[in-house]
């Protein structure tokens, strides 16, 4: 049937002009979002892995790091999710039905990408979406897997999400710490020497130089986003001492 003009073109229930980034894209391309969705159900617990972009259209969804049962984030109705990220190799990422489980709208990367090929302030939305998403993960991936969700959720909202450009410096030998960082995709190289080396490397889920945090000191080495980048959570020195005295894990990860 076809959709009247002006009438709000749907999946389901829910409207895409209620949805970012959906609202500002032309009618047609939203057609075609609702041509090539593949529309299912989820059972409480069921799985999902394999998705470009994926809308809740009801109930409620689980989403953790593929490998993992530890919880990123609760999705409910009309919530947006995007693998499309900065990143060039991001987590994937694992949908479960949650309490009655959920109906879901997905698409595959193909077929997300195609339609918004030529939107740029959608791709832009897309990306700051999956960024975000993907910064959560990574507080998933070490010591923090330990912390509830909802103090992962209150830390994160005190935190900037920084994507670092492949190669792009961080620290400069007894430079200034740009504060608490939590590396939580890609990785960070740490460098020492004349001329200089990378001597280890900072992984999701670590924080970057504890030491030089906890003590109000410089950043001891030079750090970089290793080649194919890095994403990192950063806030200022007050906020890691306010989390290190609420949170243990990361009053143990800081006063190493």
């Amino acid at each position: 049937m076809t959709t009247p003009p002006g009438d709000p073109l749907r999946i389901s229930n829910v409207e895409l002009r209620a949805v970012e980034p959906f609202a500002a894209l032309p009618e047609e391309l939203q057609r075609a979002l609702v041509r090539t969705a593949i529309i299912e159900d989820i059972a409480p617990g069921e799985a999902r892995t394999a998705f470009g972009a994926m809308l809740v259209v009801t109930g409620e969804v689980s989403v953790c790091a593929v490998n993992l049962d530890v919880p990123v984030k609760l999705a409910g109705p009309r919530s947006f999710l995007s693998t499309r990220g900065s990143l060039a190799n991001p987590v994937p990422l694992r949908i479960l039905g949650s309490g009655s489980g959920a109906t879901i709208s997905r698409w595959s990367s193909e077929a997300f990408d195609e339609t918004l090929n030529a939107q740029p302030r959608a791709q832009h939305d897309c990306r700051t979406s999956s960024d975000a998403l993907q910064a959560r993960v990574g507080l998933t991936l070490g010591a923090l897997a330990q912390v509830d969700l909802a103090t992962r959720d209150a830390m994160f909202e005190r935190l900037d999400v920084r994507v670092i450009e492949p190669q792009e410096t961080i620290t400069e030998e007894d430079g200034p710490m740009p504060g608490l960082v939590f590396v939580v995709g890609g990785s960070v190289e740490i460098l020492e020497g004349d001329p200089a080396v990378v001597v280890t490397e900072v992984r999701p889920g670590e924080p970057l130089f504890p030491e030089a945090l906890w003590a109000g000191a410089a950043a001891p080495l030079w750090s970089r986003a290793s080649a194919s980048g890095a994403l990192l959570l950063v806030g200022d020195r007050k906020i890691g001492l306010d989390f290190a005295e609420s949170v243990p894990v990361v009053g143990e990860l800081l006063s190493r």
